[in-house]
């Protein structure tokens, strides 16, 4: 007798399924989701932390730097001297080569690493001075900037831990642009200034007018015109950090003298500001609009609490 032998294959649970369902699929996806979801906004967070941080460090450096030059010849550097511009002055305390306009150079101890568009080959730095509650090239300067005036420690009266000597702007032109062309720069509130509707007259209270018509009365839905910060001015203390910022007057009368340039950075919720001791201190946008012009003035006799 013949025997046949049959040899059967045994089938496991695990050898019949050799695949993800397609309800598998859909939950792995979204709890892949999910977790990105979680994790990028934490992610963004930690990388903003770490450039405010790092633009903390670069201010405090700047602090160095300008009590290196009080040491060195009993002024600060805020203003021209000669040839030399405050920035020159400080990039030779520094000692590195002072900056040439030709090569339209900017050092990274003059960038903030929050604003994209501040790379090495950009014209206007990052850390501005302080041009204090006035018009720049005022005869009677309020701010830690003063055009041809000396700064010296004795002219501090507000204390210099009460007084902002350099705070933040973020630069006009985007990397590659080296003239103002409106046609290819994308204009965005902090870095661009606006018209207004009227040109206050020179009076002892006319910039504090005309910063009340940059936040009431502007000409332009959006804006329209820039400034170089390292060569009409730094920042200035009329109007509190990330506020917009404005010329004196319509286009057709404005002059490039008479404008209102307010802090401005990327950093979420407000600017650092270095203050003449050096400490650096990150300013809320929300600052209350006399307390930030206490801040800006070095003899304004003002009274400010701590915490702001």
């Amino acid at each position: 007798m013949v025997r046949m032998l049959w040899n059967r294959t045994q089938m496991t649970p695990t050898d019949a399924r050799q695949g993800f369902t397609q309800l598998e699929l859909l939950v792995v996806i979204s709890v892949l989701s999910l977790l990105l979801v979680l994790i990028l906004p934490a992610v963004q967070q930690a990388r903003a932390a770490a450039r405010r941080a790092e633009c903390t460090n670069r201010l405090k450096q700047l602090g160095l730097v300008i009590h290196n030059r009080v040491e060195l010849d009993g002024r600060f550097p805020n203003s021209r001297r000669g040839t030399k511009n405050p920035y020159a002055l400080m990039q030779e305390t520094l000692g590195v080569p002072e900056f040439d306009s030709r090569n339209k150079r900017v050092l990274q101890a003059f960038q903030c690493p929050a604003d994209p568009w501040s790379t090495p080959t950009v014209l206007s730095p990052n850390y501005v001075l302080n041009d204090g509650t006035d018009y720049r090239y005022s005869d009677s300067p309020t701010g830690y900037s003063r055009y041809r005036q000396d700064l010296k420690p004795a002219d501090i009266v507000d204390g210099q831990s009460n007084t902002v000597a350099i705070s933040e702007r973020l630069v006009p032109l985007p990397p590659g642009l080296t003239v103002w062309d409106p046609n290819q720069i994308p204009f965005e509130d902090k870095r661009h200034l606006w018209w207004t509707t009227r040109v206050i007259p020179l009076g002892p209270q006319a910039a504090r007018q005309m910063a009340q018509d940059c936040l009431n009365q502007r000409a332009t839905a959006t804006p329209v015109g820039y400034f170089n910060t390292f060569s009409a001015g730094g920042y200035d203390h009329l109007l509190p950090p990330n506020a917009k910022g404005c010329f004196n007057g319509p286009a057709t009368q404005a002059t490039g003298d008479q404008f209102i340039a307010p802090a401005t950075s990327n950093h979420h919720g407000g600017v650092n500001a270095l203050f003449i001791d050096g400490h650096v201190t990150f300013v809320s946008e929300n600052i209350d609009t006399e307390v930030w012009r206490a801040l800006g003035t070095v003899a304004g006799n003002e009274t400010v609490s701590n915490g702001y």
